[in-house]
């Protein structure tokens, strides 16, 4: 019997740990991340109820114009009440580039022009969308910081429900996670 190295994937809060081929592995991560993207998002529709659909008027009102007013940004569809950071993200601000929008192709390019606002997703490697899912998590663990809803409709349905190319994007974030995972492992061996 081959000994294979092994991979731990992640579902929920319990681990699991699996002998396969890393090919393998890594297939089982991906498809555990779609499965869990899909069940936190019904988790916290059934504790917190549906989660607010925001569309992209109502966000783009979102940018503290004169100083005053709430300061929305959004990363991979999330929006985020950013208004107590107005210093950092409010009109004139350094990071203005992401208020009022889904600017997340910047979070890791870092081209905070216009037209850098506007880069597809599809456009980034893995190891840059890598970077995005980091500022995604900041966001989301951050205590001053709230999500107040999901923005449709490029990475979320109407319904508030995550589209095709969230999920797609998710796919390439978990493999390449799991490419440096494995690449961790044989440094160690």
């Amino acid at each position: 019997m081959k000994n294979y190295p092994s991979s731990t994937c992640v579902l929920g809060s319990k681990r699991r740990l699996h002998q396969a081929p890393s090919h393998l592995a890594r297939s089982t991560f991906i498809a555990t991340l779609a499965l869990t993207v899909a069940s936190v998002a019904l988790a916290k529709e059934a504790v917190d109820g549906p989660m607010r659909v925001i569309m992209e008027e109502e966000l783009a009102s979102k940018v503290g114009e004169g100083g005053e007013g709430a300061v929305w940004l959004s990363v991979l569809g999330e929006v985020y009440d950013v208004t107590a950071g107005r210093d950092y993200y409010g009109q004139g601000a350094g990071y203005s580039v992401f208020a009022g929008k889904d600017a997340s192709a910047p979070f890791s390019t870092g081209d905070f022009s216009k037209e850098g606002a506007k880069q597809d997703l599809d456009d980034l490697s893995a190891k840059q969308l890598s970077g995005v899912e980091g500022w995604r998590t900041f966001y989301a663990e951050h205590e001053t910081y709230e999500q107040i809803g999901v923005l449709c409709c490029e990475f979320y349905d109407a319904d508030g429900k995550p589209t095709e190319k969230l999920i797609n994007t998710k796919q390439r974030i978990a493999a390449h996670a799991s490419m440096k995972e494995d690449e961790k492992k044989k440094k160690e061996l």
